[in-house]
């Protein structure tokens, strides 16, 4: 997955950590950054699974920064997320509570990836414009900053 990214975005490729970006509302940015990703509060329905949504290209992650505050700004979180072994997916995973078995995993049978990437194309019929990262553990991500913008 750290092929996919340009070396700003890489914190440590070993272990598949980036920096990535989440829209959300301020009132949701406030809880995620006292107290971290709940992945109990993940929508089955989402494309990839009941996971927390991440993107490379803010333009992305703009989409989902859906209310602004009072003085007009919109909010954005930038996040270090962990991939771990990441199970790039050339399908949907809609329904999925967890990222498909690993087979090759060293913990044994029952053990699944710890995330999926979805590149750019996968999903929605072919029609995906960006990469979507997801995780599905509160460990795996960290929400550094918290961004304020207008439009």
């Amino acid at each position: 997955v750290a092929s996919m990214l340009p070396a700003s975005r890489i914190l440590d490729a070993t272990i598949n950590e980036f920096w990535l970006w989440h829209g959300t509302t301020h009132e949701t940015a406030g809880i995620l950054a006292r107290t971290g990703f709940d992945e109990r509060m993940a929508n089955l329905g989402g494309l990839y699974g009941a996971g927390s949504y991440f993107a490379d290209a803010m333009c992305k992650s703009n989409q989902y920064a859906s209310q602004s505050n009072d003085q007009g700004e919109f909010c954005m979180l930038y996040c270090r997320v962990t991939m771990g072994a990441a199970y790039k997916t050339t399908t949907e995973h809609t329904q999925q509570r967890r990222p498909p078995l690993n087979r090759d995993d060293p913990r044994g049978a029952g053990a699944s990836f710890d995330s999926i990437f979805a590149q750019s194309g996968v999903g929605r019929k072919g029609s995906q414009v960006h990469n979507e990262f997801v995780c599905f553990r509160d460990y795996q991500i960290y929400p550094e900053f918290i961004f304020r913008f207008t439009r």
